[in-house]
């Protein structure tokens, strides 16, 4: 991820997994969210349950889709443009997509007592 984003952009970057432009913040739709996806359908039952940063990650994701869904069209197709000229312009690296899912190769296994054994 560039340090600073080109000034006739518009964009810049909050953190790896988001954007802002034109006032607004959105989630990337990088390899983060398959890995938030993952955990939330997943954790909690064999696996540990998702983290307090995965859950406000995913909150994230739902009120951009709410946004999306109820904002006039124009307005969402801008914004898709914008998000993938985000993802043209500064696409996830290899390093940096193993940073986000690094995790993913080995999750946590749920904590059990001697009792449940």
């Amino acid at each position: 991820m560039p340090a600073d984003t080109p000034s006739d952009t518009g964009i810049r970057f909050v953190d790896r997994s988001s954007a802002s432009f034109d006032g607004m913040c959105w989630p990337r739709a990088g390899a983060r969210c398959g890995h938030v996806e993952w955990r939330l359908r997943h954790g909690g039952s064999q696996y540990a349950p998702p983290t307090d940063e995965e859950i406000i990650s995913a909150a994230s994701v739902l009120a951009a889709y709410r946004h999306l869904v109820h904002c006039p069209r124009s307005h969402r197709e801008a914004v898709i443009r914008r998000l993938r000229e985000v993802e043209r312009l500064w696409p996830v690296t290899e390093e940096e997509a193993e940073a986000e899912v690094g995790t993913m190769k080995v999750w946590p296994q749920k904590e059990t007592s001697d009792a449940t054994q």
